[in-house]
Order: structure tokens, then sequence, then C-alpha cells
């Protein structure tokens, strides 16, 4: 939550009134239907634990979590929930004095509604005081009486104040709901017109401090933000388009006239979008993705900034993010615009979470990572930062060391089949011909295990299936002639180890033999990638030797 300043202020001329206040059995609305907020909203779980979607954005609920929202907020009670939800449901209304007019007597003065306040979201601060607060006020001692009704409001007011009393300003980068709110309404409905007023009005504040409160956030205007969107959605669809049609894309941005989009395109790129591609021969790239680095690396450009592993040995900005999309991200998007990049490369499942915190900082090209393999992966980036020769060099130097490889181990893994088993978080998977299974299936054709190759038989080689779950108890059914086990951490270590001794896994011919490996560079078998296949290819003969 953002604090504002000023909270003395904000209550002169300010009433409130209290609509309900009442426990909940079960999520509020009941409905998982998406549920409009008609008041402010002050909600307290005392039990259960889940998912709700506060405009959209996942906001994880446990004992004790408190959202306070304003009207108009859209909330929808996630699936998968793991115990049902409960608490306590405050609702009211805020109303302000408009300015009294030249002349005008002060009985006469009226009052608008007020569709903000200044702490929004999940609280975090004052918990007990206020749970002990919002108890109070939904306790059944109340007698509806006129008195009462006087003494509940001035709780509330006294529980709204120690909201304020004890709000701290959010970390810059954490953005609130109503911003939230507004970026998504901007990315999902930037080619069609948008007014600012309007977007001020959903977001329960009058245009010109929306503007301002956008800026402090974004460190741009609202119609610097929906341009610049815009205008990269442009960029994006330039460099992958086989023919572009400058009046096409126009149009999809949200420009009817292909001129005036040529104008804002050229003042923003510095270029007309007719020119743009061949402007982006050596561009300053920021990769999101492991994989998407170690491609960049393989055609001669080192990025900016990158995720990327310690293998690949990069002197570049590190970014902090997680391995997974739905993982929130712990870098701001200030790191973006000072770095000022001219393309962002990420996975296709990073793509939906950085368009909504960078969108406008550059084009984003996310890899569609299971439709293609590592070949048509790295085609698919060399054709935008115009290295398709790059491309070449390093596929053709990747299939002599393919080559020699074969010819290293075909004398004693001909034939032979091979288990790949992952092993993380007490989970284990069968890998097929991706990431680990890309060198020991497809360069040194060995035979993965039959489930394993059915799903693989189904599609294009390489693509769609990463890995198959695996019951480790039906490891003796599989009648591998050897396995690799490769594990995330110490415990995915113990438990592999126990399952080498266990009577079940000894009945395996090749578990009894010892014909099987065990590692923990997890790491290094897990990056899809031509620079960290070749390392694979060698890591894999000299492991297939000792088996």
């Amino acid at each position: 939550m953002a604090a504002d300043q000023g909270y003395d202020e904000y209550w002169q001329h300010v009433l409130l009134e209290l609509v309900e206040a009442e426990p909940i059995a079960g999520f509020p609305y009941r409905s998982r239907q998406p549920h409009v907020l008609k008041h402010h909203t002050l909600l307290l779980f005392v039990k259960g634990r889940g998912e709700l979607l506060v405009n959209g954005v996942p906001a994880r609920i446990a004992q004790g979590t408190q959202l306070l929202l304003p009207p108009g907020t859209k909330l929808e009670l996630s699936s998968g929930n793991e115990k049902p939800l409960e608490g306590c449901r405050i609702q009211f209304e805020l109303f302000r004095a408009a300015p009294l007019e030249s002349g005008s007597y002060k009985e006469r003065r009226t009052y608008e509604r007020e569709l903000s306040f200044p702490v929004q979201g999940m609280l975090d601060h004052g918990l007990r005081t206020i749970q002990r607060l919002i108890l109070l006020l939904v306790s059944d001692n109340w007698k509806g009486k006129a008195s009462d009704r006087l003494r509940r409001e001035q709780l509330l007011l006294k529980l709204l104040e120690t909201v304020l009393e004890g709000a701290s300003p959010s970390p810059p980068d954490r953005p609130e709901y109503w911003l939230e709110s507004t970026l998504s309404q901007m990315l999902e409905h930037y080619p069609f017109d948008m007014k600012i007023d309007r977007l001020a009005e959903a977001a329960g504040m009058q245009t010109s401090y929306f503007s301002q409160r956008f800026k402090q956030k974004m460190s741009k205007s609202p119609t610097e933000f929906l341009t610049d969107l815009r205008i990269n959605r442009a960029k994006e669809q330039l460099l992958t388009a086989d023919k572009p049609n400058i009046r096409e894309i126009a149009r999809s941005v949200g420009y009817r006239d292909e001129f005036y989009f040529s104008r804002r395109f050229k003042a923003q790129a510095g270029c007309a979008p007719t020119v743009y591609t061949k402007r982006l021969q050596e561009p300053k790239v920021i990769s999101l993705s492991y994989p998407c680095t170690d491609h960049l690396l393989a055609l001669g450009i080192v990025p900016e900034a990158a995720q990327s592993r310690p293998h690949l040995r990069l002197e570049t900005r590190m970014l902090p993010l997680p391995l997974h999309a739905s993982d929130p991200w712990e870098i701001g998007r200030q790191t973006f615009l000072d770095i000022a990049p001219d393309l962002i490369i990420c996975k296709d499942n990073v793509r939906t979470k950085a368009q909504a915190s960078i969108g406008d900082v550059a084009p984003i090209l996310a890899l569609s990572w299971k439709s293609l393999d590592v070949f048509g992966h790295l085609t698919y980036i060399a054709a935008v930062v115009g290295r398709e020769r790059e491309a070449e060099v390093w596929k053709s130097a990747h299939e002599q060391k393919v080559e020699l490889a074969r010819k290293t181990v075909r004398s004693h893994t001909s034939g032979m089949t091979l288990g790949l088993c992952m092993v993380r978080g007490g989970e284990f998977r069968l890998y097929a011909a991706r990431n680990i299974g890309h060198v020991f299936y497809r360069s040194l054709e060995l035979v993965p295990p039959e489930p394993v190759k059915l799903e693989m038989e189904k599609h294009e080689p390489g693509t769609q299936v990463t890995w198959v779950p695996f019951a480790p108890e039906s490891l003796p059914q599989y009648g591998c002639d050897a396995w690799l086990f490769v594990t995330h951490s110490d415990q995915d270590l113990e438990r592999v180890q126990l399952y080498l001794k266990s009577p079940g896994w000894r009945t395996c011919p090749s578990i009894r033999k010892g014909r099987y490996q065990v590692s923990r560079e997890w790491n290094s078998w897990m990056t899809y990638a031509p620079l960290s296949i070749d390392m694979q290819l060698e890591k894999a003969v000299a492991l297939l030797s000792e088996l």
C-alpha cells in the first residue's frame, strides 16, 4: 500500500457512513463469478487459506489477512483454495464536501461521493488493533438503536484512523490495486480509444490527481505510457512479420491514420517504421529467461541485463528473476527504465507478466517455448537480431561435436535404453528429448523408456513433451539398461539414495548391477539452449563411459 502524506487533512469535510458490518462464512459472495464491490470494503479473514483475484491480480489469503478495497474493485474466488474462507466484512461510504461557490451559505454545502481512500490493498500494519476494532464492529452486542449506529460509525472512524496512522509507504515498485486495475485496462484495451478521464474515474480519482499519482508510480504520464505501449506492440509486429503492412499494424495498435502513426513511431523510436528493423542490428537487449541469455551469447550478443546460470560466466547486470513465471519479481521497473533497452526477450510463459510490468519500456519478444525445439529458438532469435549467419556457424560446429560424440560412445551404448529421472522437492519426473534429454536421446541416439518414447512420438522432435510423471515405486517396470538421476537438493539426493537401497529398486537388474549415476548438477543439465547443450554433450559422453 502507498501511504499519502497529510492524512490529517484527509478527514476535513468528510462524512462517513457505515453500510454493513457482518461476519462471513465462506467466500463473501459465494459464487466464483466476478463480483464488483459497490462500497468501500474491509475484509478480515479469520479462517481458511487460499487465493482471491483482486482486479485479476492474485492475492494470497491466510488467517489474519486484511484487505481494504475501494468501490469498483472486481473480486473473484480463485480455483483450488485449500480451505474455506471465513471472516468479517465491513462496508462503508465516504462523502466529501464540495467546494463552496462564491456567496453560498455554509448550511447549503453539498457532498459528493468519495471513491478513493489513501490506503488500499492488503494491510500489513497494526494488525491486532485493527482486528480488535473489526471484531467489535461485527459483534452481535449492538441492539439496532440510533445511538448504537452513531457509536458504530465512531468506532469505524477510529478503525480507519488507525489504518492511516499505522500506514507505511509501500516498496516503490509494488503497485496498488487502483494502479493494477488501470494497467490491466491499458494492456487489454490499448488498441481502442482510451480516455484518461475515464481511467481516472474508474480509479476513483480526479483526472489531475490520477495523472500525478500514475506518473509517480510509472515515471511517465498515462498518455506517455499508453503511447509507448502501442508503439512497442507495433515494433513487435515489425520484428516478426515476413512482410509487415504498416497500415494494418497501425490499426492493430490503435491508430486509424497510418501517417499519424508513422509520426508517433518516429518520435518514439527515432526512425520511421519502414526502416525500423534495419536499425535493429546492434540492439541493447535484456533477457528475462535463462535459455534466452544462452541463445544471445551463442549469437555473439552480450545482454545489457539478464537472468543467467553461473556456468555461462556472463559479465553483465544479473536480474534476480524467479525460475517460474508465477513467482513474484524481486526487481522493479526502474532498472529497465535506466537501461533503456531496444529489445526484451523471454520465454512465452513470462510474457504476460513482463508486458504488465515493463511493456511500455521496449518491445517484448517471447520464444514459443514448447512448440519449437532449441534449433527453432535459435533461428527465431537470430532472425530478429540480424544474426542468421552466426546461428548457422553455431549449428555447423555443434553438428561436428555431435558426430564425434556419437562415434565415441557408439560401441557401448548402441540400442541402450536410458532412464533420465529428475528429482526436485520430492517429485520424480522422467525427461524426454528436451533439457537433459536432448543430448542423450537426440544427439547420442539412446533409447528412452517406452512411456516416454510413446509421448515423444506424438510430436515433432524436441517439442511439446518436456517430461512425464513418474512414480518411483514403478521403476523396475521400465526395464531400462541404465539410469541417470539428477537431484535438486541434498534432501532429494537422500531420497534417491534410500530408493537405491530399497528391495523394490534392487529387483531391477540395472540398479542391482550398479548401472546408474546420481548427479547434483541440476542447473548444468536443465538449461535448454545452445551453449548449455554443448557443455551437456561433453558431460554425457564422460558419464556414459562410466556406465
